[in-house]
């Protein structure tokens, strides 16, 4: 993976964990929710880094979606980079 890609998935993994960590946080979906709504900006930060990401692999962001919207499949930074790498070597 180049430099860049492997910038913005290190941005990318560390924002979506710590929300991740931050949802449980809180007892309920609804109290995340609305204390989510009330960090501005954290969503368009998110989208942000998924689309710089998928322009420094070169793929669509469909490609990946299975691989970024699934996190928690990944024990650690370098599994999720082996999924992104193994993906952009299959296609």
């Amino acid at each position: 993976m180049n430099k860049k890609a492997l910038e913005w998935a290190d941005a990318y993994w560390w924002l979506v964990n710590d929300l991740m960590i931050m949802r449980d946080h809180y007892n309920t979906e609804a109290e995340f929710d609305y204390s989510y709504q009330s960090l501005y900006g954290l969503d368009a930060r998110r989208t942000e880094y998924h689309d710089e990401l998928c322009k420094a692999l070169g793929v669509e962001k469909e490609e990946i979606k299975y691989i970024t919207d699934n996190l928690d499949r990944y024990d650690c930074f370098e599994r999720f980079c082996e999924a992104l790498e193994k993906h952009i070597k299959e296609n």
